[in-house]
């Protein structure tokens, strides 16, 4: 899993396009280990829900609310901070 791969990223994000309601929809999925981040707290803010360690939420395709950037001490490839596009 990306988790295992990245032991010292705080969480990972996933997504996939999906029909919903006739219209199409970007299926956002929230991971972490225990311990690293609460991912439903970043669901919460978007409309979604779960648990500590397994959350999502639905948008439009468009929606990119991450931006690579700020994670102090972190390799080039983990640096991510959560951001809002709206």
């Amino acid at each position: 899993s990306l988790l295992k791969a990245n032991p010292e990223a705080p969480f990972v994000l996933t997504y996939r396009d999906a029909l919903v309601d006739h219209t199409v929809k970007r299926i956002w999925n929230l991971r972490s280990l225990p311990g690293m981040a609460d991912v439903s707290r970043l669901a919460a803010l978007y409309g979604g829900g779960g648990h500590e360690n397994a959350a999502g939420f639905r948008g439009d395709p468009e929606f990119g609310p991450l931006v690579k950037i700020v994670r102090p001490g972190a390799p080039d490839r983990h640096k991510w901070k959560w951001v809002s596009s709206r």
